[in-house]
């Protein structure tokens, strides 16, 4: 899967954002209609030694379990529960991601070909 790095940033309860990741689409190839979800639904957490430390480990982690054969063609970040101070001098961010994946498909040639 090709990987790139996105780098959000998500304040308050429930925030949302949604990223389309562009792609040179090959012939036979779209973006599935499923949405998947990063395991746990409940969400995953990031730490950090501030919010936005939390909030890059939550994305890189994030990242590593988005499971398409090809590149995903659109991700959605669902901030769980807001960056909050879990002790002192650590922060937790809690969040999934939906997205979806380019699904190619073998054609046969055409007949004579």
């Amino acid at each position: 899967m090709k990987r790139k790095n996105l780098l959000l940033f998500a304040f308050g309860l429930a925030t949302t954002i949604a990223v389309v990741v562009p792609h040179q689409a090959a012939a036979g190839c779209h973006c599935a209609l499923p949405v998947y979800t990063t395991e746990p639904t409940t969400g995953i957490w990031g730490l950090g030694s501030d919010c936005t430390a939390a909030h890059n480990d939550l994305i890189a982690t994030l990242n590593s379990l988005i499971d398409c054969e090809e590149s995903p063609c659109s991700i959605t970040f669902v901030q769980k529960t807001a960056c909050f101070e879990k002790a002192p001098g650590m922060w937790r961010e809690d969040g999934v991601y939906e997205y979806r994946c380019i699904v190619c498909i073998e054609r046969d040639p055409p007949p004579g070909n």
